[in-house]
């Protein structure tokens, strides 16, 4: 489901096959996260559904992720020593991670070393993300502009 289409009727669907009671602030949280296309931390998303959903609470909203987690239909990254941020892509998958603004960007990568480096080893994995950090576009120009101005 492309994101920008995710609707009402999208969300109540995921909700009720993931066994979750689809009351208005889980499919205002559920859409929220399919239309943005950030991985938010639960305080960004409590800035942005406050101006929606204005009687939704911190705690509502963090239990709701962890329900959300827990049913399988979002994932939590951990984010170095700060807040974690969630994802609803939860194919297996990998993220270019900028050290600047703390934007992810959802990438796939071929794994046949990975596996071939576990086979070799009669290691079975049970699943494992990569994160490759660095400086994104953005925040690249910005640095540029900063430093031409001097």
């Amino acid at each position: 489901m492309q994101r920008a289409q995710f609707g009402v009727e999208d969300a109540a669907q995921v909700l009720k096959s993931a066994g979750l009671r689809v009351t208005q602030q889980r499919l205002a949280v559920l859409m929220l996260l399919y239309q943005t296309p950030r991985h938010c931390t639960v305080e960004e998303l409590y800035e942005l559904l406050r101006q929606t959903t204005p009687a939704i609470s911190l705690a509502t909203l963090y239990n709701t992720m962890k329900a959300f987690v827990d049913a399988g239909i979002a994932q939590e990254l951990p984010f170095g020593d700060g807040p974690s941020r969630y994802d609803v892509n939860t194919e297996p998958h990998h993220h270019l991670v900028c050290d600047e603004c703390g934007e992810m960007i959802d990438i796939t990568l071929p794994d046949p070393a990975l596996t071939s480096a576990a086979q070799a080893h009669d290691f079975h994995i049970r699943s494992f993300h990569i994160e490759v950090r660095g400086v994104c576009a953005a925040c690249a120009a910005k640095r540029e502009r900063e430093t031409f101005k001097r």
